[in-house]
């Protein structure tokens, strides 16, 4: 089974070699693999458990191509290192590939490049919840963000306000200020402002790979 795990690991870490996961994340997906891997070793009734729908919504997840050869690659070396017959290879292969795909997903999810944008508007809390809903449906949907309420000591990439004010505790944060109240005016003008920050983000993960 240690085997099993360093050679998993070690396609991981050559595959995403320009990227450092958190440290909660690669700890969870450690812990995960081994699990897996423990019952692929001992237990070896333990296959086709999800059923074959619930496999196949874990493969339809996965849309990257590069990555669903990689979950080939992982189970062939796994097949490599443990001895199972041909019916048992038969038998596991699906859900083994299934397994890996769904851990793999974990990790691209954290690829994902995402604006976080705060908002910090003067207003009540319902009335806060209402703007921010307002805001969600009228941004653009091809850009991935995730949009909370402002807090003093997290950091952001945008900052969306309604009155002109500065933010010493933020390190890059580029900052929108509403025109208006009623928000209609300003969105085009959001989306572009935007999608050029979400370009700049882009940018600069590329230059670090």
């Amino acid at each position: 089974m240690a085997q099993l795990n360093r050679t998993f690991k070690q396609s991981i870490e050559e595959y995403f070699s320009f990227y450092a996961f958190p440290e909660e994340i690669s700890q969870k997906i450690a812990l995960t693999v081994m699990q897996n891997h423990a019952h692929f070793a001992y237990f070896r009734g333990w296959m086709n458990i999800f059923g074959q729908e619930g496999l196949k919504q874990r493969l339809t997840e996965v849309e990257d191509k590069q990555f669903l050869v990689l979950c080939e690659r992982l189970v062939r070396q796994t097949f490599a290192i443990v001895d199972f017959t041909e019916a048992d290879e038969e038998n596991a292969r699906f859900e083994l590939f299934a397994r890996y795909a769904s851990i793999l997903r974990t990790l691209i999810k954290q690829l994902e490049l995402r604006l976080q944008i705060a908002y910090d508007l003067p207003y009540e809390r319902l009335m806060a919840d209402i703007v921010k809903e307002i805001i969600q449906e009228q941004l653009l949907n091809t850009i991935k963000y995730d949009l909370v309420e402002y807090e003093k000591d997290k950091q952001y990439d945008v900052i969306l306000t309604s009155q002109l004010k500065e933010y010493p505790s933020q390190k890059s944060a580029k900052v929108f200020v509403f025109t208006s109240n009623e928000f209609n005016y300003d969105f085009p003008y959001l989306n572009q402002f935007l999608k050029e920050c979400y370009l700049e983000k882009l940018n600069l993960r590329m230059n670090k790979t």
